[in-house]
Parts: C-alpha cells; structure tokens; sequence
C-alpha cells in the first residue's frame, strides 16, 4: 500500500513540470522534487518531516564535496539526478544512486541536511528571511557607492572614472532592488498563505514550491548585484 501511494503521487505530479512530490507515509516524510522547465536535472530538492523543513539545493550539494589537489581527485560528491539522490564517497569506486521513491533516499537526504546544518543551514523561512536581509543590505551598500561615484563623476571633470561602466551598473543595480523587495513583500503576503495551506496527495505543498520559487528569484537577484559590483568595480579604471 505504501508503494502505491508513493506511486499514485508521482504519477499525478508528472504530468505537471517544476515539481513532483514522493511521499513516504510510513518515515511521515515528504519530498518534493523542483526541476525548472526543459532542464535535464532537478536542482533543489524540498524535505518536509521530522527533521524539519529545508530546501537543500545542488549548488549546497556541490559545496560538500572535497577535492584532494595531491591525488586529484573529488570526495564526497552528492548530487540531484532524474533519476534520484547521488552519493559517492570514494572516488574510486561506485556512485549510488537511490530513487527518490526509495526510504533509503530519505535517509540520504536526512544525513547531507545534518552535514549542512553544521555549516549554518537553516530551515526554510528562516533561510529566506535571512538572505532577502543580506541581499537589501549588499543592494544598500552598492547603490550608496554608486551613488559616491556619480556625485564625485559630477563634480570633478577630470575624476577617474569610467562614466559608461558607472551608467552601465544602474539599470542591473535597479533591477536587483526590484527583485529583493517583491520577495520582502511576499514574506507578508506569499508566505503566511502558502505555509498556512495544506497539501494534498501527489501535489506539492504550496510552501515548498513558494520556498523553491523564491530562492530562485532571489538567486537571479544576487547575481545581478555581482555583476553590478563588478561593473562598478570597473568603473574605478579610468578609460582611455
């Protein structure tokens, strides 16, 4: 009965892309898979069950893994496949590879949460809440510099200063504020909704999938503070 629960769910969920759910009614344990569309691998994973709520995503799976310069090879690699949760301990020998519908995968899901918690991982709201803090506070910091460069661009003719690498971090600078604050504003509105509404069998709850949705907006968000950083790290060259 317990496979054929598991069953029913991924086949209900398959049809819809982004996200498909594995329950395992007898660990109390929910995961749910979240791919973007036309990608060839998930790349985060939702755990929902008695340790917690956390969304574990494969760039964290790739900052577990060691690489031994001497030998050259990578140890510990864990990673998210179509097919299921990888681990390979020992470069030498076999990966493994457990089906997400498998308990053994909610064990091996379990373990890397605890490997993570050792290195600040927290659970999923406090996880949000935290990074759209630190993204305000590095937006904050780069439009404020900006804005030094600008006022000493217009006040020194001869300042050196790269004027089109100044103007260039504007529109990537606003654009990331833009970002950062509509995910603040869905932590009032998005977030009481999505964790307040129960999930049904086979569908993803909606908190897993608001969680996964927000990191990715706020990912894209962060990546456009780095590049503003860098163009106005240029802007400090002087063009010739």
């Amino acid at each position: 009965m317990r496979h054929a629960l598991i069953l029913a769910a991924v086949l209900a969920s398959a049809a819809r892309a982004g996200n498909v759910v594995y329950e395992h009614p007898a660990l109390k344990t929910r995961l749910t898979v979240h791919t973007v569309d036309g990608a060839a691998a998930p790349d985060a994973v939702s755990y929902e069950g008695p340790k917690g709520f956390f969304l574990v995503t494969s760039a964290e799976l790739r900052g577990i893994e060691r690489y031994d310069g001497w030998a050259n090879v990578v140890y510990d690699v864990r990673a998210l496949t179509a097919d299921g949760f990888l681990h390979r301990e020992n470069p030498y020998g076999d990966a493994e590879v457990c089906s997400f519908a498998q308990d053994a995968c909610v064990a091996a899901v379990e373990n890397t949460i605890g490997e993570l918690l050792g290195r600040g991982k927290q659970e999923a709201p406090d996880e949000f809440a935290a990074r759209v803090a630190g993204l305000r506070r590095r937006a904050a910091a780069a439009r404020s510099t900006w804005r030094s460069y600008e006022t000493e661009a217009a006040s020194f003719s001869n300042a050196i200063l790269d004027k089109a690498a100044l103007d260039a971090a504007e529109a990537p600078l606003a654009e990331a504020a833009a970002a950062i604050d509509a995910a603040r504003a869905e932590r009032v509105t998005g977030e009481f909704r999505a964790a307040s509404a129960a999930p049904t069998a086979g569908e993803p709850s909606p908190k897993a999938d608001f969680y996964w949705r927000q990191g990715r907006a706020l990912d894209d968000a962060a990546a456009k503070l780095s590049r503003a950083d860098a163009t106005l790290a240029s802007a400090r060259t002087p063009a010739y």
